[in-house]
């Protein structure tokens, strides 16, 4: 939020992202309940549930006209996503677009290198946490009693 200069930052779950093996998520409802939790004590941080309450496969391009038509034209937006959402970004739905409907940044994500950034794209680098929804879904599985043990 600092870095951009944000007044705002929302956080917006899919109900079933299109590149996503369907098997491995956990169900939409839990992990709304588990991101509620997570951002309960931050003033600055919101959860939409436009894509959730759109069901389906859910697009970026989509949500960010969502947005644009809710805050209007003059209103700067950013797309935040980790680094490792680069390798896919090819197989996104409208790429182009998403590009003219917001500011794209690509934050760090620990284990992927940022090579090459798209031409219009932002990179914010930061010292990130070496935790990831995989290595969540992996111990909630394992009904470990430290869900975040990697993190001492």
């Amino acid at each position: 939020m600092s870095e951009l200069n944000l007044n705002k930052v929302i956080f917006v779950p899919a109900y079933e992202p299109p590149l996503k093996n369907k098997e491995e998520l956990l169900p939409a409802k839990l992990r709304l309940k588990l991101l509620k939790a997570a951002l309960r004590r931050e003033p600055h941080f919101s959860v939409s549930l436009c894509e959730m309450k759109r069901k389906g496969v859910s697009y970026t391009v989509d949500t960010l006209k969502f947005f644009r038509k809710k805050f209007g034209k003059n209103q700067k937006l950013f797309f935040i996503c980790g680094a490792d959402h680069l390798k896919n970004l090819s197989c996104w739905k409208s790429p182009e677009k998403i590009f003219k409907l917001c500011h794209f940044v690509v934050a760090t994500r620990p284990g992927f290198r940022v090579k090459k950034l798209p031409a219009r794209a932002l990179y914010m680098p930061f010292d990130a946490l070496p935790i990831s929804s995989t290595l969540i879904r992996k111990e909630w599985r394992e009904k470990s009693s430290k869900p975040l043990k990697k993190l001492n």
